[in-house]
This record gives structure tokens, C-alpha cells and sequence, in this order.
């Protein structure tokens, strides 16, 4: 029993400790459990917290990735190896390419190479130097060459470690462009000519550049805060002050001259551009004076002004000399005309009675030997006549009274005319005369008298100067230019030829290839100087190619039109191709009266003797007044008049016989030994039909009388005395 109550008892024992083992083990138990759920407690509450600042800082860096992307500046994040992280909208625009292709690539891929280099040894170098560094990149951009403020720095971890680099670039190109213009402005203004002050609305100088310190002494310093000069009320008239205020109160600019003194006290003339300027709000807030020095220009122009004056006096004076030497240089120049008309008149009447006569006398029975020495007389009178056209042809063309007519002309029937006139004094001496001018333009619109006097003198003197062999007449087109025509004319010949020193002055007046004493060949030297001078005033030029023994080339250039075809011929001119002009005078206007106006009594004799070998019935009048008198009492078929006689010329007769009744178609024609042309304009101008010069000759005159009796129909006016 006792066994048995002290195993109940250890028993008891037993069950007790193990509860109370149990109960210690549910303390601790329940314990921990307490100590674990404060530490939870714990944790959630260092969880939230952290999960809150995490929020916090997710949404600080949301809002600063934001400010990053909205941000006109580029902005780059890139980790140590130099692979970008991060590059925003305005990076992306920078190397204009999407930001899938910039993330995760380094600068040699995004930059061209040499800028890549210049790009990362910038990183680096804030890298190595850990702290944040600016400066001014220029960088090419998929905008082109761009200038930026970049800013550059490390990124740090907490512990201090670095994470990679940031790059702020903030483009200020514009800005440097405008500080480059500011500053050219600024430079311009403060080193330019002229004088430049700002100053406010009262006046008070705010500004000045050098140039003003030039111009007045007184540096920007000295002048700062006072009124300028210009502005000042004593500075001009009152009324110009007043007048210059009022406009720039009105806002608009006003210039003027002012005298002023410099600091040490000298006078001086100022030009001033005064204008109003804004620098912000609604109105004007600064005048902007310009001023230029222009003391030396007024003093000049003084000076000038002085010497205008002289001059204009001088020039008065030496206008009135220059008119004065002028009219006795016109003077002289109507004298000489006038000398050379009478000249002409003087030589001429003589000569028409000299071949006149000689005509006459081969025609009315002389013998042979009569009829050769009477051809003498006249080759003597018409070589002289020759020698008087020269003169007057070179004296015409000097006075500049010669010009060129512009008319249409046929030039193969020229040229045919050309060779005709010489073929008979080239026969006589056996040579040969030929013309070549294929290719040539038929109709020309030109000068063809002047052109047929130049060619003709070329082949008058290539027959002269040639005893055997040839001569020919070339024509050729050498150009064409803006609708005119140049031709080149040749006349070559087998003559003499011409030594080479002779050449070069062979074309001058009175020059002449030989002008010995023993000369075998006559002339005056004036030819081929007037056959230069026509040819000039057609466009042209002349010269010469020329070998002693073998012979000559005389060439000549003229300038023409295209000229268009001539309608036929009338009946008049008809006439004038007359085979025989005397036959046909005297089977067509015989008996019919005609007047001879004529001073001189052998020349009147000789063309009473021309008219009345063809049938006319002639009255002669010695004198204008004599003549106007005879068709106050007769009828006429037509009047020969000269120009100069007594008591009343040709013209005033002329005139005055076209005042008689019915004689306004009667034909009244110059028989006058002058050969200017103005003189031909005046017979014209006072009423004659046509003109024949001295000396006549008789084939002329039959040709010329059957032209205008047959054009007339040889009517005559009614007799009237006393009317």
C-alpha cells in the first residue's frame, strides 16, 4: 500500500511537474508569440513607413521625369560605362532619332566620330573630377550646327558610390547670334563716323559714343546726366528750337544744323538727326541724337559756292570768245564756200564756153586734123574740170557739207555702168577689163553715188597706171550683222605697183606715188583722199596691197541695207535713155521756144547754138530782171537759167517767174557752174525743176531738155504783156 501510495504520490508528482512544465512551455509559448507579433507590429509599421516614402519618392521622381520631358532643355543620364539611361523629348529632337534607338547606346553610336571623342572626354572628365562643370559646346545636331550652355555632373549613390553622369544642354544659339549683333552694333555705334547720344525725354544725355568726344571735346564721362548741346534752348533760333521740340513731343524726327562750341571753345557747324525711340511701353521713351561734323563741308561749300561763281564768269567769258571764234570760224567757213562757188562759178562759165565751143566746131564741118585738135581742147577743159570737182569734192567733205543718201539701188547694173564708163580708155590701150561679182546682193539700199565716185576713181587710176595686161572689178559679201550687209570691193590691176614707204601715206590729201618733177603720169593728188572719206561715211574702210612690177589691189568695205527691187521707169526717165537724144529733140519738140537766163555772151552764144542745132527756137536774157520781163511777154516751153547775173539772180528770177499766171508747171532748170549741193537744195527750194552744171555738155543737155519737154508735153503758158 504504501508502494502504491508513494508511486500515486510520485505519480501526482509527476502529473504536477509535467503541467507545470506544460504551463511554463504555454508562458514562453504565448511569450514569443508576443515578442513575434511586436516585432511584426514592428516591421508592418517600418514597412508602411518605408512603402509611404517610397510613394513619395515615386511620385517626386514621376514629377521631376515629367519637368524632365516637358523641359525645352535636353537632358541625358548616362550610367559609367556611357550607355544612356535616360534622354528626354528635347535630347531625342537634339540627335533626332526616337528614344528606342538612343536607351542603351553610348555616344559613338549617337555622334558623329570626332564629336563622340569631344562627348566623352567631357564625361569623363566630371567623372574623374567628381563635381558638376558648365561650359559652351558647340555641337551638330539633326538641327544643324548648334551653340549650348551644357552643364555636366556625377550621379552618387548614398554611400557615396557613382552611379553614371547627368548632361543639362540648354541651346543658345539665337541668343549668341543676337549678342554677336549686339555687339557688331555696339562696335558700330561706339567706332563709327558720326557722333551718337541717347538721352532720356528731358534731354539728359544717357549715352555718347566716341565720335561725339571727337567732335566736341568732352568725354562721355563729363557729359553724362547733362542736357545735350542740341536740345539746349540756346543752341539756335528760337523759332528752329521750337519748331524741333514740338516734333519730337509729336513723336517724329527732326534734323537741322546747329552751331555750337567745342570744350576749348572753337566754333563749329553740327548736322543733327534727331528721332524718338522706344525701349518699352506705348510711347517714346529716349531721343537718339546723329551727329556729323560738317564745319569742313560748309566751309567748302562756301568756298565752291565762291568758285562757281568765277567759274560761271569765266565760263560766260570764254563762251562769248568760244561764240565769238565761232561765228569768225562760220564766217570764214561761208567765205571760203563762198570763195569756192565763185571759184567755181569763175572756172566753170569759161570752161562750158571753152568745151561748149569745141563741141560746136567738131559738129559743123572741121576737118580731121581740126576735129583732133578740138578733141585736145576738150580732154584739156575736161581734165581741168576734174582738178576744180577734186577741190571742191575734198573742200565739201572737210566742211562736213557732204552726206550720204540712203536710197535702193540695183548694184550689178552700178557696176555694168562702172565698167562701161572705163571700157573705152582701156580698149585704147589693150587692156583687158573684166568684173567678178558673183554672189553679191542684186538690190542694195545705200549711198550708190558715193560708192560709183569711189569705185570709179579706183578704175581711173588702175587703167592710168596700167600699160599691159588687166584690170578687174571685184564685189563680195563679207559679213552680215544685225540686219546690214558689209560688201568689200576690189579693182586690181598689172600696173606699175606702188613701193611700200608710199603705201602708208598714199591715201592723204595731194599725196601722190611719184611726185617728181619727171612724173610721167598726171593728177592732183586728191583722188584716193576723197575716195577715203566717202567710203567712211558708208561704214567702210580703205587700203592698198601693192607689189612694184607686178601691180596693185585697191579695196574698199561699205556698209548697206537689203535694198528692195525699183519699180520700172516712167516715160521721162525713159527719155533719158534715149539713143539719140538730138534726133528725137528735133522730131519731137522742134519750133518750140525755150528762154536762156545766161550774163555771159559766150556762153549764151553756145547754147543758142546747142538749142537751134536741134530745132528749139531760143531768146536769150542777160540778166534775172531781163528774164522775168521776156515771160511776161512770150510763151515758153521751158527756160535755162542761170544762177548768178546781175541786177537779179536765178533764184529771185526763178521765184518770180513762178509768181506769173500759168507758169507753176513750166520747167525752169539751173544752168549753173555752181556744184555744191547746197546750192542745187537752193535752186530747188526756189521753184526750179532740175539743174545742169557747167560746162555742159551737149549730150546732157539734150537728154535733160528731152526728159522735161516730154513730161510736159512741151506745153507753153499763155503770151501776156503787160501782165
Amino acid at each position: 500500500m504504501p508502494q502504491a501510495a508513494a508511486a500515486q504520490t510520485l505519480a501526482h508528482a509527476v502529473s504536477d511537474t509535467v503541467w507545470f512544465v506544460l504551463i511554463g512551455l504555454l508562458v514562453l509559448m504565448a511569450a514569443g508569440v508576443v515578442l513575434v507579433l511586436l516585432r511584426l507590429g514592428r516591421m508592418l509599421e517600418r514597412a508602411r513607413v518605408e512603402s509611404q516614402s517610397l510613394q513619395e519618392r515615386v511620385k517626386s521622381l514621376r514629377l521631376v521625369a515629367a519637368l524632365t520631358e516637358a523641359s525645352d532643355e535636353a537632358v541625358a543620364v548616362k550610367d559609367l560605362q556611357g550607355r544612356w539611361l535616360l534622354a528626354n523629348r528635347s535630347a531625342c529632337e537634339l540627335l533626332g532619332k526616337p528614344v528606342d534607338q538612343v536607351l542603351g547606346r553610348d555616344d559613338t553610336a549617337l555622334f558623329p566620330p570626332e564629336q563622340a571623342q569631344a562627348v566623352l572626354q567631357a564625361t569623363r572628365r566630371v567623372l574623374v573630377q567628381r563635381r558638376v562643370m558648365s561650359g559652351e559646346e558647340v555641337l551638330q545636331t539633326a538641327q544643324g550646327t548648334r551653340v549650348f550652355h551644357a552643364t555636366r555632373g556625377p550621379l552618387f549613390e548614398d554611400d557615396g558610390a557613382l552611379l553614371g553622369s547627368f548632361a543639362i544642354l540648354r541651346d543658345i544659339t539665337e541668343s549668341k547670334l543676337d549678342e554677336a549683333r549686339l555687339h557688331k552694333l555696339s562696335m558700330a555705334l561706339e567706332q563709327g563716323p558720326a557722333g551718337m547720344v541717347i538721352t532720356g525725354l528731358d534731354g539728359r544725355i544717357e549715352y555718347a559714343n566716341a565720335a561725339f568726344s571727337r567732335i566736341s571735346g568732352f568725354s562721355a564721362q563729363e557729359v553724362q546726366g547733362e542736357i545735350a548741346a542740341v536740345l539746349s534752348p540756346g543752341a539756335t533760333d528760337p523759332a528752329v528750337h521750337a519748331q524741333a521740340w514740338e516734333k519730337l513731343r509729336s513723336g517724329l524726327p527732326w534734323q537741322g544744323e546747329y552751331t555750337l562750341f567745342r570744350k576749348n571753345g572753337d566754333e563749329y557747324v553740327e548736322y543733327a538727326v534727331i528721332s524718338p525711340i522706344s525701349l518699352g511701353g506705348s510711347g517714346p521713351t529716349h531721343f537718339v541724337l546723329v551727329l556729323e561734323d560738317v564745319t569742313d563741308e560748309r566751309r567748302m561749300s562756301l568756298e565752291l559756292s565762291r568758285y562757281r561763281q568765277e567759274l560761271e564768269r569765266l565760263v560766260r567769258e570764254r563762251t562769248r570768245e568760244a561764240d565769238e571764234a565761232c561765228a569768225r570760224a562760220q564766217a570764214a567757213s561761208e567765205a571760203k564756200t563762198a570763195f569756192l562757188a565763185n571759184m567755181s562759178h569763175e572756172i566753170r562759165t569759161p570752161l562750158n564756153a571753152i568745151i561748149g565751143v569745141a563741141d560746136l566746131l567738131r559738129g559743123s564741118g572741121a576737118t580731121a586734123a581740126q576735129t583732133a585738135h578740138l578733141q585736145h581742147i576738150t580732154q584739156a577743159g575736161r581734165h581741168l574740170l576734174g582738178i576744180v570737182n577734186d577741190i571742191l569734192d575734198l573742200s565739201k567733205i572737210e566742211s562736213g557739207k557732204v552726206s550720204s543718201e540712203r536710197v535702193d539701188f540695183h548694184l550689178p547694173t552700178l557696176l555694168q555702168e562702172l565698167c562701161s564708163l572705163m571700157d573705152e580708155p582701156a580698149r585704147a590701150k589693150g587692156l583687158a577689163l573684166s568684173l567678178d561679182a558673183a554672189g553679191v546682193p542684186a538690190w542694195l539700199h545705200g549711198d550708190p553715188a558715193h560708192l560709183r565716185q569711189a569705185l570709179l576713181n579706183y578704175l581711173g587710176n588702175a587703167v592710168k597706171f596700167t600699160q599691159q595686161g588687166f584690170v578687174v572689178l571685184r564685189a563680195r559679201l563679207v559679213g552680215q550683222a544685225q540686219g546690214a550687209l558689209m560688201l568689200r570691193f576690189e579693182v586690181q590691176d598689172s600696173g606699175i605697183g606702188i613701193e611700200a614707204p608710199q603705201l602708208s601715206r598714199l591715201f592723204e590729201a595731194f599725196e601722190q606715188a611719184d611726185s617728181s618733177t619727171t612724173r610721167p603720169f598726171g593728177g592732183t593728188g586728191l583722188g584716193l583722199a576723197i575716195t577715203q572719206r566717202l567710203v567712211r561715211l558708208m561704214g567702210g574702210e580703205v587700203g592698198v596691197v601693192s607689189t612694184p612690177g607686178v601691180g596693185s589691189t585697191f579695196w574698199l568695205t561699205a556698209r548697206f541695207l537689203p535694198g528692195r527691187v525699183a519699180p520700172p521707169l516712167d516715160d521721162g526717165a525713159d527719155a533719158l535713155q534715149e539713143a539719140d537724144p538730138a534726133r528725137a529733140l528735133r522730131e519731137r519738140h522742134a519750133g518750140k521756144r525755150v528762154l536762156v537766163a545766161e550774163d555771159n555772151p559766150v556762153n549764151c552764144q553756145v547754147a543758142l547754138a546747142m538749142l537751134e542745132g536741134v530745132g528749139l527756137v531760143a531768146d536769150t536774157a542777160f540778166n534775172g530782171r531781163e528774164a522775168v520781163d521776156k515771160a511776161r511777154a512770150a510763151a515758153y516751153a521751158l527756160v535755162l537759167m542761170d544762177m548768178q547775173m546781175p541786177v537779179m539772180d536765178g533764184l529771185d528770177a526763178t521765184r518770180a517767174l513762178r509768181a506769173l499766171p500759168g507758169w507753176a508747171s513750166v520747167p525752169v532748170l539751173a544752168l549753173t557752174a555752181n556744184a555744191f549741193q547746197e546750192d542745187r537744195l537752193a535752186c530747188l527750194d526756189a521753184g526750179m525743176n532740175g539743174f545742169i552744171s557747167k560746162p555742159v555738155e551737149m549730150d546732157v543737155l539734150y537728154r535733160v531738155l528731152l526728159h522735161w519737154l516730154d513730161a510736159t508735153g512741151g506745153a507753153q503758158p499763155p503770151a501776156s504783156l503787160n501782165t
